[in-house]
């Protein structure tokens, strides 16, 4: 299952990608992460590691990532998995003019039997994570444009 979110933002494609590529500081830029941490050292490059701690609803919840692909300045992908559920998350960085256009695709792909027990319940929930999503690109585009 894949879900998909985008947005566009006022500062060149190295910038962006650089400014999402800060994983230490997604909780200084994104309203839902309670805190976050890098858990390997810089620079980022594949095999990095970053733990956040995000509000979901009432709960926080943590999750760790992996940095799986890295390609500055078009893209990155990070890896993670929870309750049964392996989150394969892409961000894509094209210009626009002096611009670029920020493209995010999450696939969900099910780890074991419980991840093909819970699978339903996120197909059900789909349009609510990419409301998230979109939110979360939200947060980081003011952010980005803030310091550009």
């Amino acid at each position: 299952m894949q879900i998909e979110a985008g947005t566009e933002i006022a500062a060149p494609p190295a910038d962006v990608f650089a400014f999402f590529t800060q994983f230490g500081r997604s909780s200084e830029r994104v309203a839902s992460v309670v805190s976050s941490e890098m858990l390997t050292a810089e620079p980022v490059r594949p095999g990095t590691r970053f733990r956040e701690v995000r509000r979901q609803g009432e709960q926080d919840t943590t999750f760790e990532f992996e940095v799986t692909a890295l390609d500055p300045p078009q893209n990155f992908e990070v890896v993670n998995v929870h309750a049964g559920i392996r989150w394969q998350t892409r961000y894509d960085f094209q210009p626009r003019g002096s611009r670029t256009v920020v493209r995010l695709v999450m696939t969900a792909r099910p780890v074991g039997l419980r991840g093909w027990l819970i699978l339903p319940m996120i197909w059900t929930c789909r349009t609510k994570i990419q409301t998230a999503m979109q939110s979360d690109l939200r947060d980081m585009e003011k952010a980005a444009e803030r310091v550009a």
